[in-house]
């Protein structure tokens, strides 16, 4: 698989996939009702979404240079409170969540959140359930969170 090269921003090569992960995380975000603006690494100004409460940055598809050799990418998300990504109110001590997804030969997600001591990580297992750890908690717990 040879991946299509498009335009330079910010030094790296964009790819097509670059581009496809990008529209569909901003349609997610519009279409969840709480995202007033989004800005990524693709598309680096801020776009109203038409939500309210939140704003979120994010690179969609992060390493997607090396996704030829099989080597596991990610996605890097931040998310402030209000409708501006830039200001003097939005420093990391404001932000709400972040996080990162990485796939690849295990595909998992870590969250922190504000108010919610420590980080979590979920990984999703062949079978569809995910086990989930905490660096604040002694178990790791299996769920099962598969639909029907």
């Amino acid at each position: 698989m040879h991946a299509l090269l498009l335009p330079i921003r910010f030094g790296d090569e964009q790819l097509g996939i670059d581009l496809r992960a990008d529209q569909i995380l901003f349609q997610h975000l519009k279409d969840s009702g709480c995202v007033s603006v989004g800005s990524s690494e693709e598309n680096p100004q801020e776009i109203k979404l038409g939500g309210s409460g939140y704003s979120v940055a994010f690179d969609p598809l992060d390493g997607s240079s090396i996704i030829d050799s099989n080597f596991s990418v990610g996605t890097i998300f931040g998310v402030w409170p209000g409708s501006k990504l830039v200001g003097e109110h939005q420093t990391g001590k404001s932000q709400k969540a972040a996080g990162m997804a990485v796939y690849g030969p295990r595909t998992t997600l870590t969250l922190a959140i504000h108010n919610i001591k420590g980080a979590h990580e979920f990984l999703l297992l062949e079978d569809g359930a995910t086990k989930t750890h905490s660096n604040n908690q002694q178990n790791n717990k299996t769920t099962n969170s598969r639909k029907g």
